[in-house]
């Protein structure tokens, strides 16, 4: 981050990001208005202790005419006054037009290709900028018929926290709220001094007093929280929309030892399992009192001030409930101090006495493919489902032989048949291998010499199959583990669950596929070419969840899902039917699951070739805009994907203006 001098009269980290922002901005139209051009990234850097000012740590007229003077006095401007004569006080006096200066885009400056939201340096200008641009927003108006209890255990060396934390309190436009401290007499006195607003109310209560109040819904807090304005009128429209929500958690972020808001928590949509990871709901979690008391049977701590205890609490208010009981209110809404994380071996204890309780068949086990993460092992079925997998093929011999190879040799599951697609082969190589699977007890090979239709080649030998569940798979996927179908089917076991897929890594060991992000452009493979050992944005890459759609490349499907959606769409004949048939089943309400534990090479393209020529770009483009505008209304909001994110072909970034 760039690092400015604060002011003497005023402090705090919104002041400081204030000047680096007018900082730069100064910068910025000082070089158009002497080079015409913007300054590169590493050019600002160089300039600010120009720019700005020494002792108020501002920009002034004098600061800004010195660095005119300087830029005036490089060669490029020299360059450029053979044509025009430029006066460093005229630069200087355009460089601090109004006009002028509102037309500078800092974050685009800065990073032209996006920013990632792990960046703390770009997410606190990020953050300042998002928060500038809601000045003088209108505010949601909370209906008064919502009330929720606060608890927060205040320490004497805590006071100045929970000041500040009672603070951002009062200024929330919410007033339904009654904050129960738990403290010594002499601290809750102070505490009660300093509320001085209409809003809201301050209470003291014991320590073996669990659920202190009567409202329907309740927080815990922690001294030193930063609450964002909004923050309880949003979380009450969210509820009063959603009464039946037992859960609700929102985004969050933290604050340095510096002020400065980092590690930036822009959390996905809940998914199934999403808790037996750690605790991923976070910090500002509201509970259902209701569901609280039907649960505090199993709780030992009670007070719940306990990190690893509201853990615990989160588990129990969330198990067996469905996605739409568990909310995502997005935003961040909390800033609170930075903290210590819990070793896994806590969270494993934790996690493992949840499903002893609950759910005895589930195991958790380390990751092979990422140590130190969970992995959660559903149970195989006593009578292994029999997989019909199904496989297009054409004039490719060695991708056919490696690919049947791995499934026949080096896969452990044992009930499969394989249904062999030949469309149209003519190599004498490749006729003669297929003779040779022809005599094979467990394969059959269908021929079909059609123009190239991969959904209707699918369809047919769906059609033909006679196993439980299918495995439409490419021919150009090789086979990593012996245990990958074995995990597929450990998933889609699940009764909730239609569609799996897996993960797919380039020969070179980068990804392929870790699942499919939506939204109004159409599909995108969710970060592609990241290391095969990379996490993502907290942990993305390596935790099993839901998505809207998978590729099908890899992809085990139901039967009964696949004919009730009526199979593949033989109008999408090269690309996006696999994930019209996962958009399909979501809309018949069954759940796609992404799993980094059944984990395959794809060659990506091997048979057919990569869509390099026009007409195949266009037959593309085509069949994506066919897929949006069927399913704009789904795939408009990605719950995979946090609304403040976008996701590029290759990364993970913050979203602004320029996104949409």
């Amino acid at each position: 981050m760039f690092f400015i001098k604060k002011s003497k009269k005023e402090t705090g980290v919104d002041l400081a990001l204030k000047q680096e922002y007018t900082a730069i901005r100064a910068i910025v139209a000082v070089f158009r208005a002497a080079l015409g051009r913007d300054p590169e990234p590493q050019a600002i850097s160089y300039y600010l202790p120009v720019i700005v000012e020494a002792e108020s740590g501002e920009v002034t007229s004098a600061s800004r005419l010195a660095l005119a003077r300087e830029i005036c006095g490089s060669a490029e401007c020299k360059r450029q006054q053979q044509t025009q004569n430029q006066r460093p006080e005229w630069v200087s006096f355009q460089a601090s037009l109004p006009e002028n200066i509102a037309k500078i885009d800092v974050s685009r400056i800065l990073y032209p290709n996006g920013a990632e939201p792990d960046d703390d340096r770009a997410y606190a200008l990020w953050s300042f900028l998002q928060a500038e641009k809601q000045i003088g927003a209108v505010s949601v108006t909370a209906q008064n018929d919502l009330a929720v209890d606060l608890y927060m255990r205040v320490k004497a060396a805590d006071l100045d926290g929970a000041l500040s934390t009672i603070t951002t309190l009062q200024e929330q436009h919410f007033p339904c709220w009654r904050l129960h401290v738990q403290t010594d007499a002499e601290t809750f006195a102070c505490l009660k001094c300093e509320h001085h607003s209409d809003k809201g109310d301050i209470v003291s209560f014991e320590e073996n007093t669990p659920l202190p109040g009567a409202a329907p819904w309740l927080v815990w807090l922690k001294a030193g929280d930063r609450l964002a304005q909004q923050a309880f009128t949003l979380i009450a429209e969210t509820l009063r929309l959603n009464p039946e929500t037992v859960l609700l958690f929102t985004d969050e972020d933290r604050i340095d030892g510096q002020g400065n808001q980092v590690s930036a928590r822009l959390k996905a949509g809940w998914s199934d399992d999403q808790l037996l990871f750690g605790d991923t709901v976070g910090d500002l979690a509201v509970f259902s009192r209701h569901r609280v008391e039907e649960v505090l049977c199993e709780q030992k701590d009670r007070s719940f001030f306990d990190p690893l205890a509201r853990y615990r609490l989160k588990l129990s208010v969330a198990e067996g409930k469905s996605a739409r009981q568990i909310r995502h209110c997005p935003g961040v809404m909390l800033h609170r101090s930075i903290e210590r994380d819990f070793p896994l071996s806590m969270i494993e204890k934790i996690v493992n006495e949840h499903l002893a309780r609950h759910r005895s068949a589930l195991k958790i086990a380390e990751s092979v493919q990422h140590p130190g993460k969970m992995r959660v092992l559903y149970p195989l079925p006593e009578n292994l489902p029999r997989v019909s997998i199904i496989i297009p093929t054409r004039d490719r011999p060695d991708l056919l032989r490696s690919c049947l190879d791995g499934v026949l040799k080096q896969t452990h599951y044992p009930a499969v048949e394989i249904l062999v697609v030949d469309n149209g082969s003519i190599r004498t190589d490749m006729m003669s291998l297929l003779a040779e699977y022809e005599q094979h007890p467990d394969i059959t090979v269908l021929r079909d010499k059609g123009g190239f239709n991969w959904a209707r080649l699918n369809n047919v030998a769906a059609r033909k199959s006679k196993g439980d569940v299918l495995l439409l798979l490419n021919d150009d996927i090789e086979i990593r583990h012996p245990d990958w179908l074995e995990e597929m089917i450990r998933q889609i076991q699940r009764p909730e669950v239609g569609i799996v897929g897996a993960r797919l890594l380039y020969p070179d060991d980068t990804i392929q596929h870790a699942g499919v992000v939506m939204s109004r452009d159409g599909a995108r493979h969710l970060l592609r070419g990241a290391r095969s050992d990379a996490q993502g944005y907290l942990g993305i890459l390596s935790m099993q969840r839901e998505f809207l759609a998978v590729t099908g490349a890899c992809l085990l499907v139901r039967r009964e899902v696949f004919e009730q959606v009526g199979g593949l769409d033989e109008s999408f004949a090269v690309s996006c039917n696999d994930i019209d048939l996962c958009l399909r089943a979501v809309s018949c309400g069954w759940k796609v699951v992404w799993t980094p534990h059944a984990t395959l090479t794809h060659l990506d393209g091997g048979t057919r070739g990569r869509d390099i020529l026009p007409e195949q770009v266009m037959t593309h483009w085509r069949e994506t805009a066919r897929l949006v505008g069927r399913w704009h209304d789904l795939i408009a909001a990605d719950p995979v994907i946090n609304p403040a994110l976008q996701a590029t072909e290759r990364r993970i970034i913050l979203r602004d203006d320029r996104c949409g």
